[in-house]
């Protein structure tokens, strides 16, 4: 290494600016995440606790293949959000926004109580919780300030 002060350093300025990559997620993105865990762990052990209920409304072979597909997406889409990718978080607002608008409509057909009914109060439970943690998710990645984490990546570092 030189040190004479007429020879330019190899050090790299950035306009005293940290980069997203060096800081990680905001607090709100990781919190988010963790609910999206929480929520989805919930629901499998809701799944295999009370299988015998869940296996009348549909085949075990769907349920299973809707499981795998659905963690499958969950763990791609938020690896997505949590490197700050703001498509993944658009998309998952929307997917976000449409199951919670298919649960909540479902309360207004009389299908509803012939399924629900019978159902176990933990199955109860879970149906209530799991769009109000969506919901919060949602916020979190949208309304708070870990919605800052989403700008628009400098060009050359998009994927």
């Amino acid at each position: 290494m030189n040190d004479s002060p007429t020879v330019p350093s190899s050090a790299s300025v950035v306009d005293g600016q940290k980069s997203q990559e060096a800081e990680g997620p905001p607090y709100q993105v990781v919190i988010a995440i963790r609910l999206a865990a929480i929520n989805y762990a919930f629901g499998l052990i809701t799944i295999v606790a009370f299988w015998d209920y869940f296996s009348t409304i549909q085949t075990a072979g769907s349920l299973i293949w809707n499981q795998a597909f659905s963690l499958a997406f969950s763990v791609w889409i938020y690896y997505k959000i949590y490197i700050g990718r703001n498509w993944a978080r658009i998309t998952l607002l929307v997917v976000g926004g449409l199951l919670v608008l298919l649960a909540t409509s479902r309360v207004f057909t009389d299908k509803f109580m012939e399924l629900v009914g019978p159902a176990p109060p933990l199955v109860k439970l879970s149906m209530m919780i799991a769009p109000a943690i969506t919901l919060t998710i949602l916020w979190l990645l949208f309304l708070s300030a870990g919605r800052h984490w989403f700008r628009r990546a400098p060009l050359g570092n998009a994927a």
